[in-house]
């Protein structure tokens, strides 16, 4: 965990910023194409990457750094998830409809990975002074400003989160209601034609 997965996923976010680089310096990526699917997609799963490491590293003890490393690595699969989800709709046969909502997709990537961000770092935050793992409502005790400042960071974190998952749902429910609307279109019994016998 600490010497396989880390080396690995570092070098293939460096291969990838770097043609991301390439591309700006050639002019083939202009200020416009930051909005795209698959640029937003990437840049909040390698943000997210790139915390689950650090918050990982800063592991010591069994506290709340431990859940804070693995949602900040698991939300950044899922975003990247989310990002292909997007790509995959058309060919599929799904579409979104083309009105004011569709143009804050790149958005609905940022704000999920904000959001998950700020929720790992809140997790870090009572985790370093000490706020305990797997304990629930009675059993957690806030003892510290530095605790409930990380408990209160963290649910910030995940209502942004929650708001962009939310985002998503949206968006994949209007795709699937315009093919299902398709298909009622489609598979309507026709009437049968009058024969003169």
């Amino acid at each position: 965990m600490q010497f396989g997965i880390a080396p690995v996923v570092l070098v293939v976010m460096a291969i990838c910023l770097r043609r991301v680089r390439d591309a700006w310096r050639a002019g083939a990526l202009t200020k416009r194409d930051w909005s795209d699917v698959r640029l937003a997609g990437f840049t909040a799963s390698a943000a997210l990457t790139i915390t689950g490491f650090l918050l990982g590293s800063a592991i010591r003890n069994s506290n709340t750094m431990i859940p804070a490393h693995y949602h900040a690595s698991i939300g950044a699969v899922t975003v990247a998830f989310m990002a292909v989800s997007y790509l995959l709709l058309e060919p599929m046969g799904f579409r979104l409809p083309a009105d004011r909502l569709t143009r804050f997709i790149p958005w609905q990537l940022h704000l999920f990975g904000f959001g998950q961000v700020i929720f790992a770092i809140g997790f870090a935050l009572g985790g370093m002074h000490g706020l305990g793992r797997k304990a629930y409502a009675a059993e957690q005790h806030i003892r510290s400003t530095g605790e409930l400042i990380g408990v209160l960071v963290m649910g910030a974190g995940g209502l942004v989160a929650v708001a962009g998952g939310l985002l998503f749902l949206l968006f994949m429910v209007r795709a699937a209601r315009s093919r299902f609307s398709f298909w009622s279109s489609t598979m309507k019994p026709q009437p049968l034609a009058r024969t003169n016998a």
